[in-house]
């Protein structure tokens, strides 16, 4: 009789151990909401908010990449009219690279069309905003532009650019 008494106490003990472990996670697994029907207060995607635009350093743009670089070596050598003066190959692939790592996609190919351009752009402007490329990343591109290469942080940007495509 006293071994049975201890395999009843023992499974009794267990059942109560049992049932307070599971009043324990009872809470976190059992809720409320889970067995009846809410309606979603908020939309999975919601057309009011914007999506952030795609940053240009996931994308590829290989053939954006050449066309900013070849145009960043044609126009300080235009610039200078002295090809001994013309800008390193190292310090365009530096803008391409700053460019390509700071700017959101639409800012980059808009960039990549007026990079270099002289004279008036009012035309170039209005076809980057038939091709849905807006009037701020196209502002964005040109101030960049204006003032990357003399920037006092250039070589920090371009280190940190660098860093980020190895």
């Amino acid at each position: 009789m006293g071994r049975n008494f201890t395999k009843i106490g023992f499974k009794t003990i267990s059942v109560a151990l049992g049932m307070l472990t599971l009043g324990v996670f009872v809470p976190t697994l059992i809720d409320a909401q889970a067995f009846t029907a809410v309606a979603q207060t908020t939309p999975a995607i919601s057309s009011a908010t914007p999506r952030p635009k795609p940053l240009a350093r996931d994308a590829s743009t290989f053939e954006s990449d050449k066309t900013l670089n070849a145009a960043c070596r044609k126009t300080r050598q235009n610039i200078s009219g002295d090809s001994q003066s013309a800008i390193t190959r190292e310090t365009c692939l530096c803008v391409t690279h700053i460019l390509k790592y700071e700017l959101t996609l639409p800012e980059y190919h808009a960039a990549v069309r007026i990079y270099g351009v002289s004279g008036d752009r009012t035309q170039l402007y209005s076809n980057l905003q038939d091709e849905g490329i807006s009037r701020a990343d196209i502002n964005t591109a040109e101030r960049i532009e204006r003032g990357l290469i003399g920037a006092s942080d250039f070589t920090e940007r371009c280190a940190e650019a660098r860093a980020y495509y190895r």
